[in-house]
């Protein structure tokens, strides 16, 4: 039982936010959650997430609950995760801080990539539009699925943020034998290599129909990396030499670009299989490696990024026609 127990929040009774709450409770802190779907609430004040996570009961179910009330779940807590969809970040916090008023909460967020509306990380985002409530702010990235945290498979990640007294403190709180996170106070960084990881891996998947094989998985992954880098380094030039080192970096690169869990390296082997213009017909859901494939073009024109032919390529197949047989085409090229 941890001797530093407090209650935390999650906006959100999604997976992610079930299995951070389950870490919470394991090390013996009590978690209150908020979300809208009732049958949700109901099955989290019985001790588990059914939807989610069929009958696994949370560690300490006694020290988990949950509510449908904003108000009361704002009046409980101090510390608060974000963790709902990116597309409902904006309209949440905006009731958030209409209840808060003046006062402040420490925001752990979630939210990968970019603000649907704005483009903007979502550190910049939500600091810039509900910062005056936010006392603290920090992001936890790293390869993470829900299912082996909550699970309690062995899982690390980063907290990300500027203030590193914070981080450590989310740390202390969070770590355990099976989940391990590590502060680091690159949030620029950070951010750029989660986003970008989205639209390597559209071209990792279609790189695994036409190119099958470990040796071209692992060669096609550091070519990927190692261009985002250059990518980092073009906008951030007196940035940290370690970035790509990082759970949040190269540890969530590897994860989304090698499973088919992944919606973008599904994706990709959809449009391998099918074009590019078939493959954005049947989908249902959203495909963050699209939308940040063109935020990524204006990134390369405005910063005139060069030696990035595998990025240039994967956004030239999505919104150029070019044939995606051709993805490596830049082999050819330099015989």
């Amino acid at each position: 039982m941890n001797n530093n127990q407090k209650t935390w929040g999650v906006l959100g009774t999604g997976a992610f936010g079930s299995a951070l709450a389950n870490v919470l409770t394991k090390n013996g802190h009590e978690v209150l959650m908020y979300g809208i779907a009732q049958d949700e609430i109901d099955d989290i004040n019985s001790g588990c997430n059914r939807k989610f996570f069929n009958e696994t009961k949370f560690a300490n179910e006694h020290l988990i609950s949950a509510t449908n009330n904003l108000e009361t779940f704002l009046n409980k807590v101090n510390t608060v995760i974000l963790a709902v969809p990116s597309i409902a970040v904006e309209p949440l916090l905006k009731q958030v801080c209409q209840i808060l008023g003046d006062r402040q909460i420490d925001l752990v967020n979630l939210s990968k990539g970019l603000e649907p509306k704005t483009k903007e990380f979502f550190s910049k985002y939500i600091n810039s539009n509900f910062g005056k409530n936010i006392s603290n702010f920090a992001s936890i990235m790293g390869p993470s699925f829900a299912i082996e945290v909550f699970n309690q498979k062995l899982t690390m990640v980063n907290i990300v943020g500027r203030n590193l007294e914070f981080n450590q403190s989310i740390a202390k709180d969070l770590n355990n034998e099976f989940f391990y996170v590590k502060p680091y106070s690159d949030i620029s960084g950070a951010e750029l290599f989660s986003a970008l990881k989205n639209v390597l891996a559209i071209g990792m998947g279609i790189c695994s129909i036409l190119y099958p094989g470990q040796n071209s998985h692992a060669g096609l992954l550091t070519l990927g990396t190692s261009e985002i880098y250059q990518v980092y380094k073009s906008i951030y030039p007196e940035g940290e030499c370690t970035i790509g080192y990082h759970f949040s970096s190269i540890g969530d690169i590897f994860l989304t670009c090698s499973s088919t869990t992944s919606r973008n390296f599904t994706f990709g082997t959809q449009i391998a299989k099918l074009g590019i213009d078939q493959a954005l017909k049947e989908q249902k859901l959203t495909i963050e490696g699209y939308d940040t494939a063109k935020t990524l073009v204006k990134l390369i024109n405005e910063f005139n990024i060069q030696d990035i032919p595998f990025l240039r390529n994967i956004t030239e197949i999505l919104f150029d026609h070019k044939d995606h047989n051709l993805i490596l085409d830049m082999f050819k090229k330099s015989i």
